[in-house]
């Protein structure tokens, strides 16, 4: 699958999980995060196996120790306090953080001794004045 079309999809994700998470009736937040989270599990193991197949990568204690750290640590507890803050704080709100998640991973690259291109400081400004526009009452 190209790049475009992943980011795509993966935004049209994050916007049907904060309108699903949203219209959903009042239910605890873990019981929702599981729900997305078995359901997103169904719905990736095809992927996931095909490339299996497709690049013939070794299964390794590491590599399995890896993917059960990943999908607990931080995406599942991820999901349980985006759910609960989507009950707390509103879905705008969340779309809002949402935007923070380019600004962070700017940080964290140059924390990390990343060499950062001028375009994406051009986003960090853009993606800051969008934030300023929206939250101007």
């Amino acid at each position: 699958m190209s790049g475009p079309a992943c980011r795509s999809g993966r935004r049209f994700s994050y916007a049907l999980n904060v309108i699903l998470t949203r219209k959903t009736p009042q239910t605890h937040p873990l019981v929702l995060a599981s729900g997305a989270l078995i359901c997103s599990s169904i719905l990736g193991a095809p992927f996931g196996l095909w490339q299996l197949s497709v690049n013939d990568l070794p299964a390794t204690l590491a590599g399995w120790s890896a993917l059960a750290w990943l999908s607990l640590g931080p995406t599942a507890l991820a999901t349980v306090i985006y759910v609960g803050l989507i009950a707390r704080a509103g879905a705008g709100f969340m779309a809002l953080v949402n935007y923070l998640v380019p600004i962070v991973a700017l940080f964290t690259g140059l924390a990390f001794g990343e060499v950062i291109s001028w375009n994406a400081y051009l986003g960090l400004v853009i993606i800051l004045a969008g934030i300023a526009l929206s939250r101007k009452r």
